[in-house]
This record gives structure tokens, C-alpha cells and sequence, in this order.
């Protein structure tokens, strides 16, 4: 992908995935001979970004050989998460993609839609949304009148009506790179544990009169996250499907 601007991306993967039952973490349990992290470095890297960092904890850091690895020390938000890797970023990208290890089913391809959609926008951050059928607990875009994302609410904070608003948040987003690191400044913590979260920098952003957009996933199969091993195998349905699917283009055109 040709972009006028330098653009790195930041993989978090650092969390443990309690919900998989299991003592190896989430992002490196195994999906069709790939560790789940390995999908979506997968779909970043056809982008042709520049630099690449994976945001690991420090058990799992030497798990990455030739790949940027940012240190998050403890579990501490996905504000956090980012903000570890800033020393591996700031002065060398524009903007900075920032992605979830948990989502093996993302693409190249709605990568480069969200991308080009901030451009498009001249936005300050973007946001991948999507409309699933369950929205469950994943938070909620709030839009105001011009169509501009005016907060992310968490379902568990959000009113009834906002809890109606079926466009939710997918944890995947672009930022423009300097105003990101003065919002993860800005960021306080969000709990008595001392987390920071990046919806805390959308609300940030958008206090400031900067420009916040969505961008909304056609398939919202893409976007979602896997946190349970009955998740990681319907995943890994949809994965086989797309690889067959490949193969028997391949044989049509023979």
C-alpha cells in the first residue's frame, strides 16, 4: 500500500485471556498452525506498513523473533498497552494503526478501507466499528449530528437508549501519531487498579475539537474478538473456509 504519510501499527497482545481456560495466553494459542497473534501480524504486515510493534508481557517478550517488541510490565489498559510502545514509534510514523492480537479473522484488505477512510476524513483517529448481530457488552459508538463519533461507551455505563445504538466499538482504530501520545499523556487512570483505556484518548480527542471518525466493517465477522475456545473454533471455521476458498479460485483459473 503507497501512503503518502509513514505508517506503524501497534499490535497488543501482552493480556492473558483468563477465559481460555488455560495457562498459555490467549494471543498464543493456535489456530490452523498459526498462534492467533500471527494472523493478525499477518494482515498488517500485507499493508506494507513501516515499523510494526507487538506490545507482549514480559513472559511472553522473546516470543517474537525480528519483530519490534514493546514490554508492557502489568496488565494496566489498553491506553497503556500503546503507550509502551511509543518509544519504539514516536519520531518514526505519522500514523500509528493500532490493533487487537485477538482478532485472527482481520484482513489486509479492511485494513487498507480503514486507513483510507481516516485520510478521506482528515480525521484525527478513526474508528473501526462494526453492527454485530449480539452486540452483547462491546462498547457503543455515539455519533453526533454530523455523523462524527462524539464517545465510545462502555455497554456497562451506557443508558437504555445508548444501549440501543447498535454500532459498537471493535478495539481497532488509526490515529494520527502526535496527537495520540498528548492524549495517552493526558490519560488518568480509569479504576482503582490503575488502568487506562484508548476510549479514555477518543473522549480526550474529542473534547479538544479534534475530528473523530468510524469506520464501519461490511462483514462484521472480521472484527470480532476471540475470548473463549468455542470463539477460537469458530474462527478457525471461517478460517479454513476463506483457505479453501482460495484453493479452488486457484484450480478455476488452470
Amino acid at each position: 500500500m503507497t501512503a503518502p504519510n509513514k505508517i506503524g501499527a501497534v499490535v497488543m497482545a501482552a493480556g492473558l485471556g483468563t477465559r481460555m481456560k488455560s495457562a498459555l495466553p490467549k494471543h498464543l494459542h493456535p489456530i490452523l498452525g498459526r498462534r492467533m497473534v500471527d494472523w493478525v501480524l499477518a494482515a498488517a504486515q500485507e499493508l506494507e506498513l513501516g515499523r510494526v510493534v507487538v506490545v507482549a508481557s514480559s513472559s511472553t517478550a522473546d516470543l517474537f523473533p525480528g519483530l519490534d517488541v514493546a514490554v508492557q510490565e502489568r496488565p494496566l489498559g489498553t491506553g497503556d498497552a500503546v503507550r509502551s510502545a511509543r518509544e519504539l514509534l514516536e519520531g518514526r510514523a505519522d500514523e500509528v494503526l493500532v490493533l487487537s492480537g485477538d482478532t485472527p479473522l482481520l484482513t489486509s484488505a479492511l485494513l487498507a478501507k480503514l486507513v483510507e477512510a481516516h485520510r478521506h476524513d482528515k480525521a484525527t483517529a478513526t474508528v473501526l466499528s462494526f453492527c454485530p448481530e449480539d452486540v452483547r457488552s462491546y462498547g457503543r459508538v455515539l455519533r453526533d449530528e454530523k455523523g462524527h463519533v462524539s464517545a465510545i461507551v462502555e455497554a456497562g455505563d451506557a443508558s437504555p437508549d445508548e444501549l440501543a445504538v447498535r454500532e459498537v466499538n471493535s478495539s481497532i482504530y488509526v490515529f494520527r501519531a502526535e496527537q495520540l501520545w498528548s492524549a495517552l499523556e493526558q490519560l488518568e487512570p480509569a479504576n482503582a487498579q490503575g488502568e487506562l483505556y484508548l476510549t479514555d484518548a477518543i473522549r480526550s480527542l474529542v473534547s479538544r475539537g479534534e475530528l473523530v471518525s468510524a469506520c464501519i466493517a461490511e462483514d462484521p465477522v472480521e472484527t470480532e474478538g476471540v475470548n473463549t475456545r468455542a470463539e477460537m473454533a469458530v474462527a478457525a471455521a471461517v478460517l479454513r473456509d476463506r483457505i479453501n476458498a482460495k484453493h479452488i479460485d486457484r484450480k478455476s483459473v488452470v
